[in-house]
């Protein structure tokens, strides 16, 4: 393990006694549950990143692990570079207690074993240990005036710091390591984010951030690479986990939250509802998501910080022509299928008799077949052929010893069940095949988007609304749902539900007073949270030149995210994240672009859209929308077409 001795204490890689090693420890035990080695090394709250993995890493690993199961610690241990990424070759060895601790000196003791262990092996990296879970989230609420009007005034002399650096986002809620009881008194902390926080290039910006900060706050900084504001594009990343299975049904009414992506891209998003527009004197349907899901097809074709429109070539054309499920889900869907099928190849043939050798021979001629599109048919008539062998195997067998004494009647029972669920089984999968042609799953193409744009606050107010919509016209096969999807009420998201099962989300909600929300997307299915009050605002990619449109009848004018005069490449949003007890954790993933947070109260009159969903943070316990209001109003600047559902809920 290398060790870069300008990242940190150069003492770091000398041979230190136990007095002095505890000397250099640094610990934020009272307020977080954490100690750090050496001094200085925890400036930035704990979050997962990549993990080493190599063996030198995984043996100290395994006997650091010993080291706290000896003193009686239940812990997760690994190596990281999770802090300090901006210098290479700085790993972090990392400790997550599973319990909370009684107290720093007994966590001292077990640090100065580590770091001694560590010496002994002549490798040198900063240590931290934490309690895992280690932090409950807790909102700003609408009443908190003082704070909120603290946090206007706080926000603009941050961003008058950081508008020059790379920084991911700026937020303030409140954080305890307790429990969320404890977190609603706590002191609200504003939350820097960036992948430099860690790094010595950083010691000036953190040093005029806690000079500027108000004595009504807290600073935290995070480590942050950027937010998962991408669609999904890789099924071996854990955070692309599908937990929302709706898209393994190809009927032609696709549900809100279900997958949609582009005909011939690699990744896919969230079809988040339905949304109705009065074009010329018909009324038409679309499906709204994202516009960063659909923009790998149109970035080269439209200039991105500009919008859409429905005259553009690439809508005339039809050129962008969307699907649901996406391919990347398609795909992944027929390759599980066949990797399942292989292994009941191989259960019903070991029922059947066939030998290693000749199992070996069937799944290879099977893997065999080209092309790759009719492996599953392929498959299917194998398995059919084995079971047809098989019965007229076992007819004779029976005619040849009715009487040898054997359960006959039990063994013709599972034949009958093995043969019933290769039949339904192969049907049922089979669909996968046959409705994953892309004449089935085309759900429309692309009709209008927001391109890369903000609101216009006004030359002396802060920065805008971040804009990222996308709107595709339905086709006359399938249609979109706005009919709430399926839950389980015995869950533990559904006891947290408060939405009519069978409630269907036609209306919208302007403004977020209400703080309980819900999304439904493609990769995490139904997740719970509450809105925080205090705006978070977020840096942009390119910030470069300057010009203007013109202000709307809304009173909302759009510029590019290049723009935002002296806010130049930053813009606004909202978070929301849970703050329960005992449901603790992810709230949006990438896939999950595109959903609809709708408000998570039980409603008579239906359920309301109260922002759409496009990011999430780092360790996906945040999420990040924008106002539908925002949304529905550009739209309607955008396409010059008035919007008749979802309605505003009076």
């Amino acid at each position: 393990m290398s060790f870069s001795p300008t990242s940190y204490d150069e003492r770091a890689a000398m041979p230190l006694g136990d007095a002095e090693i505890g000397a250099q420890v640094d610990a934020r035990f009272e307020k977080d549950n954490r100690i750090g080695w050496p001094k200085n090394s925890l400036l930035s709250w704990p979050v997962r990143s990549e993990l080493v993995q190599d063996s030198t890493s995984a043996t100290l690993s395994a006997e650091v692990q010993k080291i706290m199961n000896k003193a009686g610690w239940s812990v997760l241990v690994y190596v990281s570079f999770r802090y300090h990424g901006a210098v290479a070759g700085n790993k972090t060895l990392l400790v997550e207690s599973m319990d909370t601790p009684p107290n720093v000196d007994e966590w001292k003791k077990l640090l100065v074993q580590i770091r001694i262990y560590l010496y002994s092996c002549r490798e040198h990296c900063t240590i931290e240990m934490f309690q895992r879970d280690w932090f409950y989230q807790q909102p700003i609420r609408i009443d908190e005036y003082e704070i909120l009007e603290a946090w206007t005034t706080q926000s603009r002399a941050f961003l008058e710091i950081l508008h020059t650096e790379d920084f991911t986002s700026l937020e303030l809620l409140r954080i305890s390591t307790q429990s969320a009881k404890a977190a609603q008194t706590a002191r609200p902390r504003v939350l820097v984010c960036s992948p430099l926080v860690d790094s010595l290039q950083w010691d000036v910006v953190r040093t005029e951030l806690q000079a500027s900060l108000l004595s009504t706050f807290d600073l935290e900084f995070q480590y942050s690479n950027g937010l998962q504001s991408q669609y999904c594009l890789d099924y071996q990343r854990g955070e692309a986990d599908v937990t929302n299975h709706d898209h393994d049904r190809y009927s032609a009414t696709v549900k809100m939250g279900a997958s949609i992506g582009i005909s011939g891209g690699d990744g896919g998003g969230t079809a988040g509802a339905k949304l109705s527009l009065f074009v010329g004197t018909s009324e038409e349907d679309f499906v709204l998501t994202n516009n960063h899901v659909i923009e790998c097809e149109t970035k080269t074709a439209v200039e991105q910080h500009a919008a859409l429109t429905p005259e553009h070539s690439l809508v005339t054309g039809k050129k962008v022509q969307l699907v649901s499920p996406a391919d990347a889900d398609w795909i992944h869907d027929r390759n599980v299928t066949f990797k399942d099928m292989i292994q009941l190849a191989r259960m019903i043939g070991s029922r059947i008799g066939y030998s290693d050798s000749q199992l070996l021979q069937t799944e290879g001629e099977i893997q065999r077949q080209e092309p790759e599109e009719q492996v599953v048919q392929t498959l299917q008539q194998k398995l059919l052929q084995m079971k047809a062998e098989y019965l007229k195997g076992l007819l004779a067998q029976l005619q040849d010893y009715q009487h040898s004494g054997a359960d006959i009647g039990q063994f013709g029972k599972d034949v009958a069940i093995w043969s019933k669920e290769l039949f339904d089984y192969t049907e049922d999968k089979g669909t996968i095949e046959e409705d994953g042609s892309f004449e089935k799953r085309y759900l429309g193409h692309l009709w209008a988007a927001s391109g890369h744009r903000v609101t216009y606050e006004g030359l002396n107010e802060g920065p805008g609304w971040l804009l990222d919509w996308a709107l595709g016209k339905i086709s006359e096969t399938r249609d979109i749902s706005n009919r709430i999807p399926f839950f389980s009420k015995g869950s533990e998201v559904g006891r947290q539900l408060k939405l009519h099962e069978k409630a269907t989300a036609n209306q919208y909600q302007d403004g977020v007073e209400k703080m309980a929300v819900a999304k439904h997307g493609r990769t995490t299915g139904w997740t719970v949270a509450v809105i925080n009050q205090a705006a978070v605002f977020i840096k942009s990619d390119k910030p470069t030149t300057v010009g203007r449109e013109t202000a709307t009848s809304h009173g909302v004018e759009v510029v590019s995210d290049e723009i935002v005069d002296k806010y130049r490449g930053l813009c606004r949003a909202l978070a929301f994240f849970n703050h329960d007890d005992h449901f603790q954790g992810t709230v949006m993933k990438p896939g999950d672009s595109g959903s609809i947070v709708l408000a998570n109260e039980t409603s008579f009159s239906g359920a309301s859209w109260v922002g759409l969903a496009f990011a999430s943070s780092t360790d996906s316990r945040r999420g990040y929308m924008m106002p539908i209001e925002v949304v529905l109003r550009d739209i309607e600047k955008v396409t010059e077409c008035s919007i008749s559902m979802p309605r505003e809920k009076q």
